[in-house]
């Protein structure tokens, strides 16, 4: 019998339930304390404004980095347009920049607000060649578009691009 009731004392404690020697007094004032260790700091205080201007910082330091991708993206695009007319076909080194074309488009997408249900079929190329010629075009239009979008704004225009950019990489995945 003491066996059970140390197993029904076990179970007790693991399922979180207070001991019936805890009183609700106790269990109010452990959840107010916990709480307190929660809390903001007052608005103001000096602690407050330091986490604000961490944010603000945090924010900025985001927004650097999408640019920066979004300039990445451009310079690839460029470089893969480049590489076609020159070897007319792509290549496995051309196939690995088409992938990081698309996870960093996929990034500037998620920044911008954009999500994957957010694909629309637009009006696609039908040859290898257009398609590599406007990825390179989108890819320019898209990096302006994130450079000149301020940071706390959510972009339908780069959300559009970044989609028609991945559309764009998948159809030249399809078609080499």
């Amino acid at each position: 019998m003491g066996y059970g009731l140390a197993v029904l004392g076990l179970l007790l404690v693991l399922s979180g339930a207070p001991a019936p020697a805890q009183t609700r007094a106790q269990t109010q004032e452990s959840n107010d304390a916990a709480e307190q260790e929660l809390r903001l700091p007052p608005i103001g205080s000096p602690a407050a404004e330091a986490m604000a201007r961490y944010a603000i910082e945090r924010e900025k330091k985001e927004y650097r980095e999408n640019i920066e991708r979004a300039q990445e993206v451009a310079r690839l695009s460029a470089e893969l347009q480049k590489a076609f007319e020159q070897r007319h076909g792509l290549f496995p080194d051309d196939l690995r920049k088409l992938e990081r074309i698309e996870k960093l488009a996929r990034r500037i997408r998620s920044e911008a607000g954009g999500s994957d249900g957010d694909d629309e079929g637009s009006d696609l190329p039908k040859s290898l060649e257009q398609a590599v010629r406007r990825l390179a075009n989108v890819a320019k239009d898209l990096s302006e578009r994130v450079e000149k979008t301020p940071r706390q704004v959510i972009s339908a225009s780069v959300i559009e691009k970044s989609n028609e950019l991945i559309e764009l990489v998948r159809l030249i995945r399809r078609l080499s």
